[in-house]
């Protein structure tokens, strides 16, 4: 079974319905994704460091991922990762290490891609910066749309 964890990103093109650049249905992919996930040999991975992010920029957005969380729960496709204070200096060691090579990728983005790896998931994300840095540091980062099938 495939382990995937998907950025805030993801779950804020679902919820809003994004169309990116004007031409790049976001909102669709990651409806796709979801769907995929559910019915297929994938497992969505969460984090409480994810939940918490998400909570609080946005109290309702809080709510729907954790109705996410409850519904993946239920099908028996949800793995819960935790974040902690080794997942807190790495994710600053790394800051300062590619901090001039990707200066978009900040703290949180680190600590979510240091979860999914630690998860052994692909992190999913629009982040082009952050797929580059994940890719570079071993791990598989990649589009929604690179593993939906449209």
């Amino acid at each position: 079974m495939k382990k995937l964890y998907l950025d805030a990103c993801i779950y804020y093109n679902l919820w809003k319905n994004e169309i990116i650049k004007k031409v790049i249905p976001a909102g669709l992919y990651a409806e796709l994704l979801f769907e995929m996930i559910k019915n297929e040999d994938y497992t969505l991975v969460v984090s409480d460091f994810l939940i918490g992010l998400i909570e609080y920029n946005n109290t309702l957005f809080g709510n729907l991922l954790k109705e996410t969380v409850s519904k993946y729960r239920q099908y028996n496709k949800l793995e819960l990762v935790y974040f902690d204070e080794s997942i807190s200096k790495n994710a600053n060691q790394l800051l300062q290490k590619y901090k001039h090579k990707y200066p978009k990728v900040d703290w949180e983005d680190l600590v979510n891609f240091l979860l999914a790896k630690q998860a052994g998931a692909v992190l999913v994300t629009r982040d082009e910066e952050l797929r580059a840095l994940a890719n570079e540091e071993g791990a598989t980062a990649v589009y929604p749309e690179d593993i939906t099938k449209f």
